[in-house]
């Protein structure tokens, strides 16, 4: 029975000895998240305590607004940045805006970690894998992996209980002076890839400027817009002012679907977004109505 004990014992010191070398782990971090994707996969990691500063663009989950925030890509800068004494940064940069910041931040002693660029739920996964395995938050990155998964298979299940389908005309707008098209391989092809949607412009990749031709010869099902974009044109009663759109079985149908920007950066909350999206293509949810 002595013998019994004293392994229990030894058993609970061992578990007790690990918790706090986990904990002494987590207080030692000092993270710098950069690009919403970065911040909240560090948060569904359970790091978010070990998170000093963010970038302006990170604002979920909200307790992240009482962090300090490093502004706009082009006003972070290095001195301001060690300020924090961060011992690593996790960055999204998708369209290369820190470069100059990742190889600074190298340069001074400070450990980078470069999530995927590319829009698509093969790179989440990625990412998701990356910063566990430098954390040593495996199980962590695991039981994330597992809850994207299943987010997805709601989409798919509705999808295909919806029978959803069509072409789709994503517009990135800056005013109506700035009208872009989503072509093949890009965020938006990827996102409407997982509702069900088939991109209404094929032949290029990327975004290109739009005119009445291409909007006309597209003709798609549905419009998709980010809340941002159709606000910088005025909202949705101008969108019979975009070259082309009128003619058009989306606009004809009313079939105007908004979303907000982070939908399409392919973080944890994808397939939530996803679905929420995919019933407003179907009408479960209701979608914007334009005046007649």
């Amino acid at each position: 029975m002595k013998k019994i004990w004293l392994i229990l014992f030894s058993l609970i010191i061992l578990s007790s000895c690990e918790r706090q070398s986990i904990s002494e782990v987590s207080k030692e971090l000092r993270i710098i998240t950069v690009g919403s994707k970065a911040t909240e996969i560090i948060y569904e990691l359970g790091l978010g305590e070990s998170i000093v500063a963010r970038d302006y663009h990170s604002l979920y989950p909200s307790s992240v607004s009482k962090l300090p925030e490093l502004g706009f890509a082009h006003s972070i800068n290095l001195e301001s940045f060690i300020t924090h004494k961060p011992t690593h940064l996790v960055i999204w940069d998708e369209i290369g805006t820190y470069k100059k910041l990742i190889e600074k931040s190298a340069h001074a002693g400070i450990s980078v970690l470069e999530l995927s660029p590319n829009p698509g739920v093969v790179e989440l996964r990625q990412s998701i894998q990356d910063a566990g395995k430098l954390f040593s938050r495996e199980e962590q990155a695991s039981a994330l992996l597992q809850k994207v998964t299943e987010d997805l298979k709601r989409v798919s299940d509705y999808i295909d209980a919806k029978k959803l389908d069509g072409k789709g005309l994503f517009i990135f707008a800056k005013g109506m002076g700035t009208m872009l098209a989503a072509g093949q391989k890009t965020d938006a092809d990827e996102f409407m890839g997982l509702v069900g949607l088939e991109t209404a412009i094929n032949g290029f990749n990327d975004y290109k400027a739009i005119n009445a031709e291409i909007v006309i010869e597209a003709n798609p099902k549905y419009l998709l817009m980010v809340h941002v974009g159709l606000e910088s044109i005025g909202g949705i009663n101008q969108l019979k002012n975009i070259p082309g759109l009128s003619k058009t079985t989306a606009f004809k149908e009313n079939n105007i679907i908004t979303m907000d920007k982070v939908c399409m950066e392919f973080g944890p909350r994808i397939g939530q977004f996803a679905l929420e999206f995919a019933k407003k293509l179907h009408g479960d949810i209701p979608a914007l109505q334009k005046e007649n």
